[in-house]
């Protein structure tokens, strides 16, 4: 069972940064696939319990060398992009305490 909700968690944790990584992409025009396996390799780590969050798993497998600023000019393709993403992220919204009860295995 805890398995089986690492690898749910983990595939859901993917889908949403894929999501974000996607707007990432366009906006800030960097290198999806690259950054898309980062960080579903990070999210990956905090799902399986390698860290204890995202944000240990970020601090430990992680570096950032510049930071990217948005192209204002791109400002109306980020807006659809995030509409998009918030849509995602309330289909999955009814699901997140049933996956917390998997993980504490309270079901």
């Amino acid at each position: 069972v805890i398995v089986l909700a690492a690898i749910v968690v983990s595939a859901i944790s993917g889908l949403c940064y894929t999501l974000l990584l996607g707007v990432a992409s366009i906006h800030f025009k960097a290198d999806q696939t690259l950054v898309g396996t980062a960080m579903n390799i990070l999210a990956t780590a905090a799902a399986t319990g390698e860290y204890a969050s995202l944000e240990e798993a970020t601090e430990h497998m992680a570096s950032f060398s510049r930071t990217i600023y948005p192209d204002a000019g791109r400002a109306d393709i980020y807006d659809k992009k995030y509409r998009l993403y918030v849509q995602a992220i309330e289909c999955l919204d009814g699901l997140w305490d049933d996956m917390q009860k998997v993980i504490d295995g309270k079901e």
